[in-house]
């Protein structure tokens, strides 16, 4: 389930266009921000608190509006008593400035871009959280994982179920972030090193003393040594993931179914519980149902269970009963961060680097299962029944109904 908000033109049916119109708005504390602090092309065109707090109002009413409509999900999976064996996932596809460091949008590498919830909830998860360093492409193989089914080859992601249970307190030590060819950054989880290309500019950030990434000290003389090695852990990750974009350019511009033989059986799917408890009391348990809800263009900050003070008690319900990963991050970008969704891939790796709207522009253009497998297939392999609805973009349902 893809739900398409809260994004612009932030628009919201009644009654939630309304229902914070006199709500506080609070103003990230890097609006004020200092030239150096955003680089050339990001300068915001006279954002100030009070377009702010008019423009959130309906973005408040757009997220209280899916936060019912999770509500009414987690209903339906209890009424239909579904709900103690389905894992959910709730995510967005990538986070949203919304005033911070001056900007609106999400075409950036600053936390505010590039963080987004992610929340896993269902049987086996304990609740908690997690601080690893977490990649969307991770909820591919975490999945399939869940479910008992073997992850294909080739995939970037690793599985998060050695953290929700327990087993391990990380999932890599170092992640690479994108954004076209204009920005590439690396975060330890801790530090951060930003790098812009085209006006070979950087940045440094402790992000455990400055979350909100405003003090750049990469040109502090007790931070050589850190750049040197975060630089290092950057190109090691280019070549990686296959980045064909350079980290250093020539010529950077400066303005910056019974079996009675005594093996192993499963229980079929149309039996009764009742059968299933005498018969297959000591089988293991039946593969788990997989619910995906994504938004768009929400970052955590506005999810009361990650800290936020807004009041999302559906989510947040979730979050109580499963595994919050704190650090999870993917590109600020529609259809590349989708296609990232489905194949457990880098976007280098798949090949949706851009933005394509397919239902829209089309133009022959389209999500090839041939070419980029993706998790909803291996599970359909397997006998899973799926569906999918809402915001993709990457086919057209009317060309492509399966």
């Amino acid at each position: 389930v893809n739900l398409p908000d809260p994004r612009g033109p932030n628009t919201v049916r009644a009654p939630y266009d309304t229902m914070y119109a006199d709500g506080e708005v609070p103003i990230p504390v890097s609006l004020k921000r200092t030239p150096e602090q955003i680089p050339a092309w990001g300068k915001p065109a006279g954002v100030t608190p009070a377009q702010l707090r008019k423009l959130m109002r309906n973005y408040y009413g757009m997220v209280k509006c899916i936060d019912d409509n999770v509500g009414r999900i987690l209903a339906e999976l209890r009424e239909r008593k579904l709900l103690d064996r389905t894992i959910i996932v709730f995510t967005a596809d990538h986070g949203l400035a919304v005033g911070s460091h001056g900007l609106l949008g999400k075409q950036s590498v600053y936390e505010h871009a590039m963080g987004c919830p992610l929340i896993i909830a269902g049987p086996g998860i304990p609740e908690g959280s997690s601080s690893a360093l977490t990649y969307l492409y991770d909820l591919m193989p975490s999945l399939l994982d869940a479910a008992g089914v073997d992850i294909p080859e080739g995939v970037d992601g690793h599985s998060l179920r050695p953290g929700w249970q327990r087993k391990a307190e990380r999932v890599r030590d170092s992640l690479y972030l994108t954004y076209e060819n204009k920005m590439r950054a690396v975060t330890d989880g801790r530090w951060k090193l930003i790098r812009y290309p085209p006006i070979d500019h950087e940045q440094l950030f402790d992000l455990e003393a400055d979350p909100d990434e405003l003090v750049n000290l990469v040109e502090h003389p007790t931070q050589e040594s850190n750049r040197t090695r975060l630089f290092g852990l950057m190109e090691r990750h280019h070549a990686l993931v296959g980045d064909p974009h350079p980290l250093v350019v020539d010529k950077p511009r400066r303005n910056r179914k019974a079996d009675l033989t005594g093996r192993k059986r499963k229980p079929d799917r149309s039996q009764p519980d009742w059968i299933k408890k005498k018969y297959f009391a000591d089988q293991k348990a039946p593969k788990p149902n997989l619910l995906f809800i994504m938004v768009d263009d929400l970052g955590p900050e506005w999810i009361s269970a990650c800290g936020g003070n807004f009041e999302t008690p559906n989510i947040d319900r979730i979050a109580d009963e499963g595994t919050r990963f704190v650090n999870a991050y993917s590109m600020p970008k529609c259809t590349p961060t989708r296609a990232t969704l489905l194949t457990g891939q880098y976007p280098f790796r798949h090949g949706w680097v851009n933005h394509w709207d397919v239902p829209r522009w089309g133009a022959g253009c389209h999500f090839d299962p041939e070419h980029n497998p993706s998790w909803p297939q291996a599970l359909k392999s397997v006998g899973y029944r799926t569906a999918i609805a809402g915001k993709w973009q990457l086919n057209d349902f009317r060309v492509q109904p399966d």
